[in-house]
């Protein structure tokens, strides 16, 4: 596991430097969406291919989809239900708003 603080240029670069150095097939992420957005731009940035995975952090009610509670639009506007998705961050990312 690494830990760095993303929001100051030195753990940027050491992310950077460490995602250059090394190879990885997946990455995954368990901030807020603020977090996934600066840490998908860093991969995308370098262009290796990289999958990433984040954590849902969407209100989830009954997690069973019945409820619809835990809705949320994706980029090209299809609402979906959180509790029982698996899709691409960048739509999910994206649809939120919160690339910066």
């Amino acid at each position: 596991m690494i830990q760095l603080n993303l929001r100051e240029e030195k753990g940027l670069n050491e992310f950077r430097n460490i995602l250059v150095r090394r190879k990885y097939d997946l990455i995954y992420s368990a901030g807020s969406d603020k977090f996934h957005g600066i840490i998908r731009k860093e991969i995308n940035s370098l262009n290796k291919g990289v999958k990433f995975v984040i954590t849902n952090n969407s209100k989830i009610c009954c997690g069973e989809g019945v409820c619809g509670s835990c809705t949320c639009k994706t980029k090209g506007g299809n609402v979906i239900k959180m509790c029982k998705s698996q899709l691409e961050v960048k739509e999910l990312l994206e649809g939120r708003n919160v690339n910066d």
